[in-house]
């Protein structure tokens, strides 16, 4: 079974940047809710900020990802 733990440290150890990301962007969430609970605004945007968060965040995690093979690679060409 693998550990939440673990793969949260792996990620963060690629990619740390994908985690700020998903921080950053995801945590508009809980605000947007707060103003959709006192009718502030429509209730159109509901779970955008979440989607959108963990989409940068695994397109950014990717793009790492490659850069980290391609820079094993190339040490090993050497």
């Amino acid at each position: 079974m693998i550990n939440l733990r673990e793969v949260l440290s792996n990620v963060v150890a690629i990619s740390p940047r994908a985690i700020g990301i998903l921080i950053v962007i995801g945590g508009w969430e809980p605000i947007y809710q707060l103003l959709l609970l006192f009718n502030i605004v429509e209730p159109i945007f509901s779970g955008f900020f979440i989607t959108l968060g963990i989409s940068f965040a695994v397109l950014l995690f990717i793009f790492d990802y490659m850069k980290l093979k391609k820079r094993q690679k190339h040490m090993k060409e050497r």
